[in-house]
């Protein structure tokens, strides 16, 4: 029954497979399983063996083999949570015989798979999906050997752990505070024999990362840091290069200690509804009554672990690697929330079967909202979205050279050169992977060419066929592919739930349009920014942007700028507008775009300096639906606006709202304060 189960779901994900990488590391991941290559830190050893096996199948794309894995891996979530669920509610021995019980065992795990957040990550080479099964699988371990005080579950944790560690140090350590718990709480005549019996299986599983050192000597297509001596191998597998650029603090989190845990609910209702949650707390009610109160106390501290990186970070819900992050505490969620379910129609007088179901549909009922773009999220991988762009390599010159901004979009151009098997004449060079010296090394190998060293080499380089293309350009063939991309990220029938799709979208227009103006094209620019947002073309001219002055910052100002908002480029047009003098054009995009925050402020801006000041305070309180960050954004406008009114008691207000959001020392707080004062 269980391999049926398994088959099945597999079989239906691979409906929504793409034939090509989609988003952000897909294309690395895919590269570096097909040729096993060393990808990017810390370096997914197992993922891409195992991978391997998968992109072996004599069937579909090397994409859609390598996104099987995640498929295969999202069905043994599901068999895994569906024990969890009906272990800890009962003996599985007890029910197994009933064949009700049969046909719904798998119930809740199925409507886990429909959240939007697990969906992503089951239809993408990436991995998160494994990574989440790993974690499960030692969940599962540690509550079996819990129950029958058999050590040999622990040591199959421990490996689990030890395998996790070599594909997500992050996310598995934030397993590592249940572990020692399960342990302390084992026989205590044998603690510290256990103990070092399960640190041994642990590096047992971390000696997976002993596959790096052997494959980067022998110099793979993707040789990522080329960790070939312990120097380079510890700095590879401890992220060194990443720190720089991982993530970053939100400056909307960064007031204070309560500020940081509101927006943290704010988002995470947004993943797991506040009734949901209700349900997760009768959960864990549930497990206490029935005595198991060390599983109960276990599940709390992985929440408590797993929700930790949640607020002092700034996550993007726009971006689907953060969805593979909030994973496990979804899962733990998910199972507190239906033990609490199905507790309250097990105290009905009804068959256990039917108090199963009923409770499913009850979770599910409060999950319906995130749940029903479920479907819609299978589909945000990006993969035909990515093979668009990735078709500028069959227009480059014959023997050129192609220069991408990343490498996010260096491994796609790789994929379809090295995989495909296409044009593989064209140089291909990430520009940001440049200042690394192992880049560097491999590309004068790979093009066996003398460049010179620094970070500035790219500018001096001359290939022989010599011209330098921006993949992310204006010019040639790009347009016609420009044009379909656009189309392609407009004709979405139903937006997945967090607007994956657009969010991406928006980022490559935007960096799209940012190059457009610094090359001078801005009447082009324009038509992407009136197409991307489905604003009618307003045939605008503008030969140049002249600069404008805001009494305040806006809300892009705070975002992260690894991946901007689903709403950046209203406001990226806002600005084109009104930097070009087209007053009356940024008036009607206001009419349309209300809702954007920065869109009102700069409107609010248009007519505070107009004279019209009544106008503006009326634009500053309409009603909107605000996450905690924009609200505390909102609030310093409306403060400068008081202030530029010598309504001094007002603004203080305001800033005091503002300040208790942003941080004491935001720079648009002091600056306001100092203003106050020295008036």
């Amino acid at each position: 029954m269980n391999v049926f189960f398994l088959v099945s779901i597999a079989t239906f994900l691979t409906f929504f497979l793409g034939d090509f990488p989609g988003w952000f590391d897909s294309g690395q991941l895919a590269l570096g399983i097909q040729t096993l290559g060393v990808t990017h830190a810390p370096g997914q050893p197992i993922y891409v063996l195992i991978g391997k096996v998968f992109a072996l199948f004599p069937f579909g794309s090397i994409a859609f083999r390598t996104s099987l894995l995640s498929a295969f891996c999202c069905a043994g979530i599901a068999l895994c949570i569906s024990f969890l669920i009906s272990t800890l509610l009962r003996n599985l021995q007890d029910c197994e015989k009933a064949s009700l019980f049969k046909a719904t065992f798998y119930l809740p795990s199925m409507f886990f798979l429909l959240h939007p957040s697990i969906g992503l990550q089951a239809t993408r080479t990436e991995v998160y999906a494994f990574m989440l099964l790993l974690t499960l699988l030692n969940l599962v371990f540690l509550i079996l050997a819990h129950q029958t005080q058999d050590a040999r579950h622990y040591f199959s944790a421990s490996f689990s752990l030890g395998l996790s560690l070599g594909v997500h140090p992050v996310m598995g350590l934030a397993f590592l505070p249940g572990f020692i718990l399960m342990i302390l709480c084992f026989q205590k005549s044998q603690r510290v024999r256990l103990f070092f019996q399960t640190t041994i299986w642990i590096g047992i599983g971390l000696m997976i990362y002993v596959y790096l050192p052997l494959r980067a000597s022998t110099q793979p297509l993707l040789n990522w840091d080329d960790p070939v001596n312990f120097r380079r191998f510890f700095a590879f597998i401890t992220a060194k290069d990443f720190q720089s650029s991982f993530h970053k603090v939100s400056q909307y989190s960064a007031a204070s200690s309560a500020a940081s845990i509101v927006q943290f609910l704010d988002t995470w209702t947004k993943l797991f509804s506040v009734p949901s949650m209700l349900l997760a707390f009768w959960g864990v009610v549930t497990l206490f009554y029935r005595g198991k109160r060390i599983v109960a106390g276990l599940l709390l501290l992985l929440l408590i672990s797993s929700f930790s990186p949640w607020i002092t970070l700034n996550f993007v819900l726009g971006n689907p690697d953060v969805h593979g992050y909030a994973s496990p505490s979804l899962a733990l969620l998910f199972v507190l929330a239906s033990i609490g379910a199905i507790n309250l129609f097990q105290r009905l007088p009804v068959r256990q079967e039917i108090s199963y179901i009923l409770g499913s549909l009850l979770c599910l009922s409060t999950l319906y909202k995130p749940i029903s773009g479920g479907v819609a999220t299978f589909a945000a991988h990006g993969g035909e979205d990515a093979e668009i762009l990735s078709r500028y390599l069959d227009h480059a010159p014959q023997a050129g050279s192609i220069f991408v901004a990343s490498d996010h979009w260096l491994f796609p151009l790789w994929y379809r050169s090295y995989i495909e098997g296409r044009r593989p004449d064209v140089k291909i060079v990430g520009e940001g992977l440049l200042p690394a010296s192992w880049y560097r090394r491999q590309i004068n190998k790979k093009y066996r060419y003398p460049f010179p060293s620094g970070d500035k080499w790219v500018e001096k380089a001359k290939f022989n066929s010599g011209e330098k293309e921006q993949f992310l350009g204006h010019e040639g063939q790009l347009n016609s592919l420009r044009d379909l991309f656009v189309e392609k990220c407009r004709e979405q029938k139903k937006p997945d739930y967090f607007s994956i799709k657009k969010t991406v979208c928006g980022f490559i227009v935007w960096q799209w349009t940012e190059q457009m103006v610094q090359f001078g094209d801005i009447d082009h620019a324009i038509q992407l920014l009136e197409d991307s947002i489905n604003t009618p073309r307003s045939q605008a001219s503008c030969p140049k942007i002249r600069p404008i002055e805001i009494p305040y910052p806006l809300s892009r100002d705070y975002a992260d700028p690894f991946l901007i908002e689903a709403d950046r480029l209203e406001s990226e047009l806002m600005l084109t507008y009104l930097g070009c003098g087209h007053l009356g054009l940024a008036s009607n995009l206001f009419a349309q775009k209300s809702q954007s925050l920065d869109v009102l402020l700069l409107y609010a801006a248009l007519l505070w300096h107009h004279g019209n000041q009544q106008k503006a305070f009326e634009v500053l309180n309409l009603q909107m639906d605000l996450t905690r960050g924009k609200s505390g954004v909102l609030a310093l406008a409306k403060a400068t606006f008081f202030w530029m009114a010598r309504h001094e008691d007002q603004a203080k207000k305001e800033i005091k709202i503002a300040k208790d959001i942003l941080g004491k020392n935001d720079r648009g707080v002091l600056q306001l304060e100092k203003h106050l004062m020295d008036h």
